[in-house]
């Protein structure tokens, strides 16, 4: 497990390892986050979108749904789920999500 203990720093880390495409260890480090944190919606939201960008539909899906469960105004987390949603061919509820998420 990651050595850094405050979400904050943590969640930091993520983006930057995102930004520098080391997608692998950053997904690595979302999950770990969860397992000492579950209710942390933000890494849970951030695992979905990590895991839609490899077309992991259905986890992704359960990623977000939890996230906008325990946050239902997390906006980001509502658009990716569309777009999740969207991608599974479920144009329907995807179109709703996105067209029906709160504003940024």
């Amino acid at each position: 497990m990651s050595d850094q203990k405050n979400p904050r720093q943590v969640f930091e880390r993520v983006i930057t390892l995102l930004k520098s495409g080391a997608r692998a260890e950053a997904e690595s480090l979302c999950r770990e986050s969860i397992q000492r944190d579950p209710g942390d919606v933000n890494f849970r939201a951030l695992l979905g979108t990590i895991l839609a960008e490899r077309n992991e539909w259905q986890e992704a899906e359960e990623c977000l749904r939890h996230a906008i469960r325990v946050v239902p105004g997390h906006a980001r987390a509502h658009e990716d789920l569309g777009t999740v949603l969207l991608n599974q061919g479920k144009h329907a509820a995807g179109a709703d999500r996105y067209w029906k998420r709160p504003r940024r």
